[in-house]
């Protein structure tokens, strides 16, 4: 019987829920990747000292860490799906947009080093 009452964790996602866990799961890969060429320096001041330690370490914190919030998101969504499907939404749009805020800085600051003596 308790099987039972869990099967709604095996859903597939809302579209909401499936484009945020492919926002987060596409930064991971592409941070890591980028990471490791030293293309780029992590920005985000939780995950810097977890890239700088491993990127291994980033990259299964990383993804527990969507994990955790996909399953909690599918928990409540038998209780509200409409909720999370915007909160699903207004993740994913702030995710860009931090992702994109960030990434900017990055190029500024990198540009002003590169053009110091």
């Amino acid at each position: 019987m308790k099987f039972a009452k869990n099967v709604y964790m095996l859903r597939a996602p809302t579209k909401p829920m499936a484009v945020l866990a492919s926002i987060a799961l596409v930064d991971l890969i592409v941070t890591a990747l980028l990471y490791q060429t030293g293309s780029i320096v992590e920005l985000n001041p939780l995950m810097r000292p977890l890239l700088e330690h491993s990127t291994w370490v980033f990259a299964l914190v990383k993804f527990f860490t969507v994990a955790v919030a996909y399953l909690v998101l599918q928990w409540y969504r038998r209780t509200d799906e409409e909720f999370v499907n915007r909160i699903a939404t207004a993740g994913s749009l702030a995710y860009i947009a931090l992702w994109t805020t960030w990434f900017l800085s990055g190029l500024i600051l990198s540009s002003i080093q590169a053009s110091s003596p």
